[in-house]
């Protein structure tokens, strides 16, 4: 069994701007001890401190020195993305007791009223139909007008968690926070990915393979038009686009937009470019509502349109599209697409595009190289392949932690092979994948690759099986 505790006794770090759509750590029976902390109680104390100085630490950030015991579980899963909802489920259903760990108080990730991008991706189908299931309980039919950043009530979060409260074998500990996992792990060596507030958010690592300004979670914008005039405030602090370039803006400035909901605020307002996700998240984060404002300001005061116009709505939480990868015993790539390399274990349909994010040419001038805010995206017959293709099993647990499964963006894929699978429906039918190798992981005693050599035949079988 998992043992988990409420707060933590062994070290600390200062927690990042919260974020979205990394993916979700889930750990199998005989986890280590995993530690977590209440995202409501913590406050940040004057100074990081280790060893002795550690529990004063503690005392300062609200915690308590002596974790408190939250139970045993057989699987813990890390993050409450669509990922990680449906991998609960997807356990729970299957006879194991699940803790599912989300530090914001809603489910969903980057699907969620606080992001609003809309998931993408082919559930059920063939030759396993019941494949998406459980992610169609969660994420409603797309209707006419739904998209990215529209009103909150239509992402769904009051369903998505009435689907997880209903599943008795799931303990559910919202606006709580892993923050140490007593285990080594391994990162992908190439890259680490990025985030979007719809305007949107971007990555950086080594800057030749990581997956450049991948649809950092936009700051999602929506826009009122009202009867009277509505002024806007300059914005010196802001992004200066008085003389720039910026998407939908007419090169003389002064041109309205065709569509202006879908013209501002859209996938293509992207940020941190070249820059690290983890640790300057909060950069690229204040750098898209600089933008957004940015682009406002001119919009309004310079070029003197949309006078009864006001921003309506913007995404505070960064929706990450890349992050850490982590190593499986098979690392997907974009050449698998192309060829359609078939796998043995294939266990969950791709759809999307190779759909890879970097820096826009034509918006670039003027601006420091890393503080980009508008992407481009790979497309063209090189960057397709004949779909669906099913992702093998082996990128979903980790090569060198014996009891660690993935699910979301940061499964064992390069940076091409990031693309195709990225997307939140594809996402969550990993999870449902990863409930039902730990189910009969625990039911055989055996780890996440111990499915894939002994037991690959029944996990194909439970694919067969209605999800719900």
């Amino acid at each position: 069994m998992a043992r988990f505790s409420r707060a933590h006794n062994k070290s600390a770090a200062s927690p990042l701007q919260p974020s979205k759509g990394i993916g979700s750590l889930i750990f199998h029976s005989n986890s280590p001890a995993i530690s977590v902390r209440d995202s409501r109680r913590w406050k940040k104390p004057p100074t990081l401190r280790c060893g002795r100085a550690g529990n004063r630490w503690h005392r300062g950030g609200g915690l308590a020195d002596a974790p408190e015991d939250g139970g045993s579980y057989d699987l813990v899963v890390v993050g409450g993305g669509i990922a990680g909802t449906a991998a609960a489920i997807s356990a729970a259903r299957n006879g194991l007791p699940v803790a599912l760990i989300q530090d914001r108080p809603v489910l969903g990730g980057n699907g969620s009223s606080e992001v609003r991008v809309w998931p993408e991706g082919k559930t059920r189908q063939a030759p396993f139909p019941h494949v998406g299931e459980i992610v169609d309980e969660l994420v409603p039919a797309k209707g006419r007008g739904d998209g990215h950043a529209k009103g909150g009530a239509i992402y769904a979060d009051e369903r998505k968690l009435a689907v997880v409260r209903a599943e008795k074998r799931i303990t559910l500990l919202t606006e709580q926070r892993v923050t140490g996992v007593v285990a080594d792990h391994e990162v992908a060596a190439d890259g680490k990915m990025g985030s979007s507030n719809l305007w949107n958010v971007l990555d950086v690592a080594d800057p030749v393979q990581v997956l450049k300004c991948k649809d950092k979670d936009a700051l999602s914008l929506a826009i009122h038009e009202g009867a009277a005039a509505v002024p806007f405030p300059r914005c010196p602090w802001a992004v200066d686009l008085s003389t720039k370039p910026f998407p939908r803006r007419s090169p003389a400035g002064g041109k309205p937009a065709k569509n202006l909901r879908q013209d501002l605020g859209a996938w293509f307002w992207e940020s941190g470019c070249d820059r690290d996700p983890v640790t300057e998240i909060e950069y690229i984060r204040d750098l898209n509502l600089r933008a957004m404002y940015g682009a406002w300001d001119t919009l309004k005061n310079v070029d003197k349109l949309y006078p009864n116009h006001r921003l309506g709505w913007a995404a505070y939480i960064a929706g990450k599209r890349e992050s850490r990868r982590l190593l499986g015993d098979m690392v997907l790539t974009g050449k698998d697409f192309r060829e359609g390399t078939p796998f043995p274990d294939g266990c969950f349909p791709c759809s999307w595009h190779i759909d890879i994010h970097t820096p826009d040419p034509a918006f670039d001038k003027g601006h420091p190289k890393g503080d980009e805010f508008t992407p481009t995206f790979t497309h063209g017959k090189e960057f397709t392949y004949k779909g669906p293709c099913w992702a093998p099993y082996r990128t979903l647990y980790s090569r060198n932690i014996s009891n660690l499964f993935m699910a979301g963006r940061d499964i064992s894929v390069n940076r091409e092979g990031l693309g195709p699978v990225r997307v939140m429906k594809t996402c969550g039918m990993m999870g449902e994948i990863v409930g039902q190798a730990a189910a009969l992981a625990s039911r055989h005693h055996t780890t996440p690759r111990g499915v894939y050599q002994n037991h690959l035949a029944e996990l194909l079988a439970m694919m067969a099986r209605p999800g719900k």
